[in-house]
C-alpha cells in the first residue's frame, strides 16, 4: 500500500561528497537533511574494523523503490529487497570491465545474487543501501548503490560506493 504520512519527509538539505567523481561514480554518496527526525533506528556505518566485509563472501542486503526490470514503467508500491553475496575485488573487476571499466576496488566494491543470478538492483534504487552483518551480529551499512549492469540484468554484479571510504 502506500507509506503513511508520517513515513513521508522532506529532504530540506543535500551534502555530496566532496570526492564524488560524476565521471567515474567514485565517491557516489551524498547525505540528505529531513525536514524533522524520524523514529527508525539509526544503523552502524562501516569503518575500518569491517575491512574484511568487503573481501568476497559476506551476505549483503539491498534495499530500494527501483523497478523490478529494465522493461517496468511504474517503480513498485513498496520497498524491496534481495540477498547479495559480497564478490572478491578482483572478480568485481573482471565481471564489471565491460560496463563499468572504472571499477576501483579501493572506493568501490560489488555484490551478485549468486549462485542464483535471478535478483539485484535497478534504476531508482541508486542512494539505496547495502546492508551487511558483523561477527557480532550487528547490522552495518556497507555499501550505497551506485550502479549496475546493462538493463539491470542480474547475472552481472551491482557496484556500491564502500561506506568506509566516504
Amino acid at each position: 500500500g502506500k507509506a503513511l504520512r508520517e513515513n513521508v519527509f522532506k529532504v530540506v538539505e543535500t551534502h555530496v561528497f566532496p570526492g564524488f567523481d560524476p565521471g567515474s561514480l567514485r565517491g557516489d554518496a551524498a547525505i540528505l537533511i529531513l525536514d524533522r527526525p524520524t523514529a527508525a533506528p539509526p544503523i552502524a556505518l562501516a569503518g575500518p574494523a569491517d575491512a574484511g566485509l568487503y573481501a568476497g563472501g559476506a551476505a549483503l542486503q539491498l534495499a530500494g523503490w527501483g523497478l523490478t526490470g529494465a522493461n517496468s514503467v511504474k517503480p513498485p508500491e513498496s520497498m524491496r529487497a534481495t540477498t547479495m553475496i559480497v564478490q572478491p575485488p578482483t572478480s568485481c573487476a573482471q565481471k564489471t570491465k565491460r560496463f563499468y571499466p572504472e571499477f576501483s576496488s579501493a572506493a568501490q566494491f560489488c555484490a551478485l545474487d549468486a549462485p542464483a543470478k535471478k535478483s539485484g538492483g535497478c534504476f531508482g534504487d541508486s542512494g539505496g543501501p547495502g546492508i551487511g552483518q558483523r561477527a557480532d551480529g550487528v547490522p552495518v551499512e556497507l555499501g550505497i548503490i551506485s550502479t549496475g549492469g546493462p538493463f539491470c540484468n542480474p547475472k552481472f554484479p551491482n557496484v556500491l560506493t564502500r561506506v568506509d571510504t566516504v
